[in-house]
């Protein structure tokens, strides 16, 4: 496979997390990154879903959830950006109560 080929599955399969992570925000349900992965069939923890989470961190695509001090929930709670919304936008997803 063309390292161009990779490359692409690579960004699709964080758009997909980055999708289901950002319906699963809009429908009330908490901003648990590694959920949104077991909701595709995919196992939180592993190097792949570490790799995908940092790069979506890293593009600015999700951030962490403020919590007040003292609390750290388990798991990590996370929501999509502004850019995150623009980066499934561009790559095609319908975005919830878009016109």
């Amino acid at each position: 496979m063309p390292l161009e080929g990779i490359t692409d599955d690579l960004k699709r399969r964080r758009l997909t997390l980055l999708y289901e992570l950002y319906r699963r925000n809009k429908q009330g349900n908490d901003g648990a990154l590694q959920y949104a992965a077991i909701a595709l069939g995919r196992e939180a923890g592993t190097p792949d879903f570490e790799f995908d989470k940092a790069r979506l961190i890293e593009d600015g695509a999700i951030e962490r959830v403020d919590m007040p001090p003292g609390y750290v929930p388990e798991p990590e709670l996370y929501k999509v950006t502004a850019k995150g919304e623009n980066m499934l936008r561009e790559a095609g997803y319908e975005l919830l109560n878009e016109n």
